[in-house]
């Protein structure tokens, strides 16, 4: 079970429950990529926990997992995919992978996800 948290740290690793709000494929004459809006699962309050990067040559201070929450909405892009099977709006997924900001949103490129049937999700 994903622990409930606050905010999506940039720059972190992320562990992220949700719905696909949202789906963006571009036209034919664009580079190939695939990209959802997920947003947090309404019933659960979704969850999302995130690690300190760890820097070579630096002390962080804190190794272990750091808790911080969605603020509701996620951005995922798949480059090199104009289709991801299975991938569509409403589906539920556990997502992972590292948090950048892209135009003002949390974003994860090329994210592991894992689809999570009606019947896991209750």
């Amino acid at each position: 079970m994903v622990p409930k948290s606050p905010t999506l740290a940039e720059h972190s690793r992320a562990v992220f429950l949700g719905v696909i709000d949202s789906i963006t494929v571009p036209p034919a004459s664009a580079p190939p990529s695939f990209s959802a809006i997920v947003v947090r699962q309404p019933d659960t309050g979704g969850s999302v926990q995130t690690k300190a990067p760890l820097r070579s040559g630096a002390d962080t201070g804190h190794t272990g997992p750091r808790r911080s929450s969605g603020a509701g909405r996620l951005r995922l892009i798949w480059i090199g995919q104009r289709q991801i099977p299975g991938i569509a709006a409403g589906t539920t997924l556990k997502l992972e992978g590292m948090v950048s900001a892209a135009d003002g949103m949390p974003t994860i490129y090329n994210p592991r996800y894992e689809i999570i049937s009606s019947q896991e999700s209750r």
